[in-house]
């Protein structure tokens, strides 16, 4: 037990001090990333409530479950970069020990940590030397731009407190409760993973209690079910403070709709019933396989393991039909497949040369494995401190570098003018485009209840809007850093460069952001000819200049069915957009930018993606641009031009 012991504090001390050597520099991608979770943790900590003061994007459930590591690391810029780090490599190792515990059908969790963690390791090792092309491993221990990880874990997690809820000897008049208060609190954790974890879940509990009580399974099946919504329902009140009816419309109002036309990419969707096709992969195989061994060999083990494998692959299918279809939705699931191949082959292949080995030699070879363990952990673990050391003493020794106590990291000297300039504001309202540096050195937050432009979706686009005239400054990305997402951003979000190009100026800039100040007086606007085509599927605009135009259209749309609707703009190229700036397939008007090019009888076409049975009719086109000096047009388009 001693050695088991000790293999597990070395094995929370390798990721303690590979998360550290992730979190000595503070973060600037100004995007997603770093900032989308510092945001929820830092509004936790200063006592706001998810539904009542904010929307977290990213779900409940990762924000929680890493705001005490967050709160233990000191509540700061690095201890969110750390406690980020730390959590999803927990999570990771756990998640890997549970499969092994499962397919060993082992006695003991601790033994299956023991080996979860040098596997996990081992697996890592792969990812690196480039093994498999996408990596499916590192996906583990990544958090990514947006917690996809920590997201996947939940299926992990719930099957955790169901196998312990099956197997113990718990009386099996209380296992209906217990499992029905462990399904409602994953139903809290994320959009895309929640719903699809209690659904399999509660499908495994069903057949339990029919398994176990063939005349009483239906009422065991529906005290089951009130405790789990009893649970949610009392959970979402007390987190939200007793408003979950704006997190609940946020999420499934909001968010569910405007994501499906707003985010790129916009040709690979789930349009109709034969897309689902896309959703079919190799690793389903694997699914499939081993649910037939389930199913023969009746270990609860299996059958949990396969439980988890449809909540990833569903997870997956969820996101994809709700936006675009991506593989990356289906990562952890991949990685799930994969994870169960290996070490049941690996399984398999011991149990073989076991049957050759006399029993005293297993003996001697399980009392090699610890200490062998131990050895390798030892190795990484001394290599990782190498690492941390050497890049902090890198770092401290870098005149290009200084440390930033509200920060509690280093951050390069190319910021320092912008971290003062932010000082000597920090009493003065400031708007960020993205939450970021400015917002948490200050520990503000802009007066929308989401954390970027991006995620003002729904009803809170118009909230976020009107928010504008309550600030100082504004901060925003620069195209410069961001290639092509800025001008992406800047065609989906008009409501918000529209206004700041017209009643804001730039005054300063960061190697990464621009910040404005508002102007005395709104720019001049001047109307530009857009003339309709002949189909009134397309206009164009009488210019012969360069730059950038207002431009507001009225239509209808004849589609049916699922599709999106896209107009030529010339200034959106993220993904696969291709110059084309997607407009409210639901909406009967649309307001966004074009880029001229001076060419007055230049087409911009109007199309639909996803459908062959409809077409955009425009009835109305307006245009205008606003009056500035061509010498000033590169400083106050920064985020497009620049």
């Amino acid at each position: 037990m001693k050695l088991k012991i000790t293999i597990i504090l070395l094995g929370f001390y390798c990721i303690f001090i590979n998360a550290l050597t992730g979190s000595i520099l503070v973060p600037t991608f100004h995007l997603d990333g770093a900032f989308q979770t510092a945001s929820g943790l830092f509004r936790l900590d200063s006592g706001q409530l998810p539904g009542k003061d904010f929307f977290p994007y990213l779900g409940i459930g990762p924000i929680l479950i890493i705001f005490p590591v967050f709160k233990l690391a000191g509540s700061d810029l690095i201890a969110s970069s750390f406690s980020t780090l730390f959590v999803t490599r927990v999570l990771a190792w756990v998640s890997v020990s549970l499969v092994v515990h499962l397919i060993l059908r082992s006695k003991s969790f601790i033994s299956s940590l023991c080996i979860g963690i040098i596997l996990l390791i081992i697996l890592i090792g792969i990812d690196k030397s480039g093994f498999f092309i996408n990596k499916p491993f590192s996906f583990l221990i990544d958090p990514g731009t947006s917690l996809r990880p920590v997201r996947a874990s939940a299926p992990y997690l719930l099957g955790i407190l169901s196998y312990f809820i099956v197997t113990t000897s718990i009386p099996y008049s209380l296992k209906k409760y217990l499992a029905g208060v462990s399904a409602g609190i994953f139903l809290l954790w994320s959009n895309d993973y929640a719903l699809p974890t209690v659904a399999t879940f509660s499908l495994f509990f069903c057949i339990y209690f029919y398994k176990n009580s063939a005349t009483n399974w239906l009422k065991d099946a529906l005290v089951f079910s009130l405790i789990l919504i009893s649970t949610w329902l009392v959970l979402l009140l007390l987190i939200t403070a007793g408003h979950p009816l704006e997190l609940l419309k946020y999420n499934f109002r909001d968010v569910a709709t405007d994501q499906w036309w707003y985010f790129s990419p916009y040709y690979d969707r789930i349009f109709h019933l034969s897309d689902l096709g896309k959703l079919i992969n190799a690793d389903l195989l694997i699914l499939l396989v081993f649910s037939i061994y389930a199913y023969k060999t009746k270990y609860i083990e299996s059958i949990i393991l396969c439980i988890i494998g449809f909540a990833l692959f569903f997870g997956g299918v969820l996101a994809s039909i709700g936006g675009h279809f991506t593989k990356i939705y289906f990562n952890a699931y991949h990685a799930w497949a994969i994870i169960i191949a290996i070490i049941f082959t690996i399984n398999l292949i011991v149990k073989l040369i076991s049957k050759n080995i006399q029993s005293n030699q297993i003996l001697f070879l399980r009392n090699l494995v610890s200490p062998s363990i131990i050895i390798c952990l030892l190795m990484v673990a001394s290599a990782g401190s190498y690492k941390y050391y050497r890049n902090l003493n890198s770092v401290q020794n870098n005149k290009y570098f200084y440390y930033i106590d509200e920060f509690g990291g280093y951050l390069n000297v190319k910021w320092k003018d912008y971290i003062e300039f932010i000082k000597l504001n920090k009493h003065k309202p400031i708007i960020e485009e993205y939450w970021g540096l400015a917002s948490a050195l200050n520990r503000t937050f802009s007066p929308w209840p989401v954390d970027s432009v991006i995620h003002a979706l729904g009803d809170v686009r118009k909230k976020a809007q009107d928010s504008l005239v309550k600030a100082d400054y504004i901060i925003t990305s620069k195209n410069g850093n961001f290639s092509i997402w800025q001008p992406w951003s800047v065609s989906q979000n008009f409501w918000f460069y529209k206004t700041l190009f017209s009643e804001w100026e730039p005054i300063f800039h960061s190697p990464a952001t621009t910040i404005w100040k508002k102007l005395p007086h709104k720019r001049t606007e001047q109307n530009v000819e857009c003339e309709i085509t002949k189909n009134r599927d397309a206009f164009t605009i009488k210019t012969d200049k360069t730059g950038l135009i207002n431009v507001k259209l009225n239509y209808s749309i004849t589609a049916k069915g699922r599709y999106l609707s896209m107009v030529k703009n010339n200034l959106s190229y993220a993904s696969d957009a291709a110059g084309y700036v997607s407009i409210n397939p639901k909406s009967d008007n649309a307001f966004f930018p074009v880029l001229s090019k001076g060419d007055e009888n230049e087409i911009y076409d109007a199309k639909i993606v996803g459908s062959d049975n409809g077409e955009i009719i425009i009835e109305s086109c307006e245009a205008s641009r606003f009056i500035i000096d061509l010498d000033d047009e590169d400083e106050i388009y920064p985020s497009v031009f620049k």
